[in-house]
């Protein structure tokens, strides 16, 4: 009984969530995405699809309100239709701010290119950084830039340079490790000076220390009929 219930409660839980519709390539309904950014997003979006690289979607909601990220990445690819029909070129980043996760969602064509582990490397590396600031516009983009990069094998598009930026450290722990150096070096001294005081030689051991361009729009006329079978990979921040 117990485990029906479970069932019909994840059942309309995720029938019961309403799919945003795509207005555009960014779609930001949590409001975290800068306008100058945004454009920036739209405008690499358009040269993937120009360049018959890939169909970008991007979707940023508040919450996905009890929908598993997985689930909810599904349903919008599937309802979205990301990427041209018969060739699945459809790659899908989707952000949900309350739970912390991200995912890269990619259609059919694209999982040979932008594997599982790919997609993760580019979440840790590209966009948990920029995330961890509140840099969720910065964190999308270079994601973006990051997959641009791996499907643009030929070179077809131009300033498509993500950056890797550096994670920031805990200065409290930075603090006490150069005490802890400082407190080392103070009772070596000490200890060599009684040492040498006391016996007249010292028996001191060794060391203690071992951008992105412009692009031409074409504008926004709806994804092309992809699909995808759950490829890519999802992070918390």
């Amino acid at each position: 009984m117990k485990k029906l219930a479970k069932f019909f409660l994840i059942f309309f839980v995720i029938v019961g969530f309403n799919i945003p519709k795509p207005v555009g390539y960014v779609n930001d309904y949590a409001g975290v995405i800068d306008p100058e950014i945004k454009n920036e997003i739209t405008l690499l979006a358009e040269k993937l699809a120009q360049s018959n690289l890939a169909e970008l979607a991007i979707l940023v909601v508040e919450s996905t309100n009890g929908v598993d990220d997985f689930e909810y990445a599904q349903s919008v690819f599937d309802n979205w239709k990301i990427g041209k029909k018969g060739i699945d070129n459809g790659v899908l980043i989707f952000v949900a701010i309350k739970e912390r996760k991200i995912r890269i969602h990619t259609g059919y064509g694209i999982e040979s290119i932008i594997t599982d582990g790919v997609a993760g490397e580019i979440i840790d590396n590209y966009m948990i950084p920029y995330f961890r600031q509140s840099k969720f516009g910065e964190g999308i983009l270079n994601g973006a830039l990051a997959i641009a990069k791996r499907l643009d094998k030929e070179g077809k598009l131009s300033n498509v340079n993500p950056k890797k930026i550096a994670k920031k450290t805990n200065s409290s722990k930075q603090d006490f490790i150069i005490f802890i150096f400082a407190l080392i070096i103070i009772l070596n001294v000490i200890l060599s000076r009684f040492i040498r005081g006391g016996r007249g030689r010292y028996y001191g051991g060794g060391g203690y220390f071992g951008g992105f361009g412009g692009f031409g729009g074409g504008g926004f006329g709806g994804f092309g009929g992809g699909s995808s079978g759950g490829g890519g990979a999802g992070r918390s921040w």
